[in-house]
Formats: C-alpha cells, structure tokens, sequence
C-alpha cells in the first residue's frame, strides 16, 4: 500500500501530458513501473522531470498503428507523479508513476507538442452512504480477495501489514482491482465509479467471478502479484 502523499501541487491549472497506452489503467495510489523508449514520451518525460513532474495516463482504446495516430482514449484518466526516473545507457527510461487523482478528459490542446495535451477536471471520490453501509462493503471486498489470494497465490503481506479501517474504501478497491488482474473492460468500469461504496461492491462482485475463471482454468489465471512489473510504452 503506497504511503506517498497524493496531493497535486497548488499551482496545477488542469493542463496535462498525456501518455496514452492501451490496455493499462493506473488507479490513484498505485505505483506503475514503466519503460519510457519512443523518442516523443522520453521528451514527454524530461519535460515532465523539469517542470511538475506530473503524467496523465489515459486508456487508449485501440493500439497506435500506421492507420491510427491518435486512438481515441477513454473519458477518464489518471493523473500521475513521476517518484522515481532512472536512465539507461541506451537513454531509455526506467520510472515509477504514482496514481494520484482521477480525471475527466474534457478536450485535447493544440498538438503543438511531440505528445498528446489535454485539459481535465479532476474527479473526487463520492460517498452518500452510511458509516454501517461503508464497514460492511469492505468487509465483503476484503473477504472476497482473501479467497481469491488463497486461491491463487497473491502476497497478502501487503495488506495484512495495515488496519485496512485506516485505508479509504475507494483507495482500497482501486488496488485490490488492480491486484487482481481484472481484465481491461472491468478496470475501465473501476475506473468509472466515483461513488466508493459503489466501486467496492463492483470490485467485489468482479473478484468473486474471478473464482469462476480459476476453477475453470486452474493453471491461467493471470494472477501477476502486488505489486505491478513495469509496463513498455
């Protein structure tokens, strides 16, 4: 579980490096290693290093290929800080991006840039429901990726090392989903929910179907672990 502050610095106007990638979705709180090669996302990044250090990343919706340049992305995204940037002899990049706040893509900007601009509104957790309603969606979030850990083989160590009381129920179902190794259509759908108590029980009814596919195909999971390897850009 990531202690790093999540805040966005004071000055931070909307206006936002886009790094679309299809088929990853970062989550506020998570920590996606990725490995920075394409000449315009490494100056993206040395841009980003001296500037806020923030990237958004955002879900495109198809790879990026000959017949498609600019893939359309998905409405909302991640804004991200760069926590750790390291280069390889080859002038590649190794970094670490820390999910800090969803976002809703409102427009692109001029593409008077190597990489994609966009402006955005950032979108805050909800919570309607009760105290009662809140302990109980956790409880069931929790009980149901302890059966999936034991099935599967996931590192409990992480969660068990914190009072999962401590955590906000939608931080905690972000990575709980992200751990899990839902597919792409069920992260976008995480991605979706503002409302936490909401988000939990979809994460927890998607963890659930999750048993299904490991009784099924008991050698595929897919299981990958806590916490994520680096992702190619």
């Amino acid at each position: 579980m990531s202690n790093y502050d999540l805040s966005l610095p004071s000055g931070f106007d909307g206006h936002v490096r886009l790094f679309p990638l299809a088929g990853l979705v970062l989550f506020p709180g998570i920590i996606q290693g990725l490995h920075v090669f394409e000449p315009r996302y490494r100056s993206m990044l040395e841009d980003a290093i001296h500037q806020d250090s923030l990237i958004t990343m955002a879900v495109a919706m198809q790879e990026e290929n000959e017949h498609c340049i600019r893939p359309q992305l998905f409405p909302l995204a991640s804004v991200g800080r760069v926590i750790s940037c390291t280069q390889l002899d080859d002038g590649n990049y190794n970094i670490l991006l820390l999910g800090l706040r969803r976002a809703s893509i409102v427009c692109e900007l001029p593409f008077d840039k190597p990489w994609r601009r966009a402006e955005v509104e950032i979108v805050r957790d909800l919570c309607t429901s009760s105290d009662v309603r809140i302990a109980i969606a956790r409880d069931e979030l929790l009980a149901a990726f302890r059966v999936l850990a034991e099935r599967s083989g996931i590192n409990m160590e992480p969660f068990d090392s914190v009072d999962p009381t401590q955590i906000p129920l939608g931080l905690l179902a972000d990575t709980i989903a992200y751990t899990a190794n839902l597919d792409l259509n069920c992260l976008l759908t995480v991605l979706s929910k503002i409302d936490v108590v909401e988000r939990s029980v979809a994460v927890t009814g998607m963890i659930r179907e999750k048993y299904i596919e490991i009784e099924v195909s008991p050698m595929g999971n897919g299981i990958s672990g806590f916490p994520p390897g680096f992702s190619d850009n």
